[in-house]
């Protein structure tokens, strides 16, 4: 929503973008939405964000010991670590439910200018590939036309909605 990747870290005002709103998404909400983001980020911006760039350093691996990270280098490291625990973990369960494969859905930007859209997405694609995912991960990944990067999740493009959506209820 306020374009935490680029917007706030280079501390950049904001400008106003209109976005296409999907048809099922909530276009009052959507518009609320619009109205509200140079408020937020206009507040933000007043506020000391020291450590942010500490916070992004830290999880681009630029910072800390060599190993902080452990045995998660790189995704198409993790991904087939990640494999072997969803075997594990539904060879040792009893409940249904538990045995499920994880689902991972990846919604790229139409434009981005974090991690590209040519070489960055079909790179992550392939480290999700059936060799390294095993049977036990379910992945999708989706280009969403018109949006960007730091407004993927903005209400107008029915992203978050798809995934909330599909989150169980509590106490499910």
């Amino acid at each position: 929503m306020l374009g935490f990747s680029s917007g706030l870290t280079l501390n950049l005002p904001y400008t106003e973008k209109k976005h296409s709103h999907v048809p099922e998404s909530d276009l009052p909400d959507a518009e609320f939405e619009d109205q509200l983001s140079p408020k937020i980020l206009q507040r933000i911006n007043t506020e000391s964000i020291q450590g942010l760039s500490s916070e992004a350093l830290f999880l681009l691996k630029r910072s800390g010991s060599a190993d902080i990270w452990g045995p998660w280098l790189d995704w198409d490291k993790f991904v087939p670590l990640l494999a072997e625990l969803e075997r594990s973990r539904a060879q040792n369960t009893d409940s249904a439910d538990q045995a499920m494969p994880l689902k991972v859905e990846v919604f790229f930007s139409e434009k981005d200018a974090m991690i590209g859209t040519g070489a960055g997405p079909k790179w992550f694609d392939k480290c999700w590939q059936l060799e390294q995912r095993g049977d036990r991960i379910e992945y999708s990944s989706e280009l969403v036309k018109g949006t960007e990067h730091d407004y993927i999740l903005n209400i107008s493009t029915g992203v978050a909605q798809r995934i909330f959506s599909q989150l169980p209820e509590h106490g499910t």
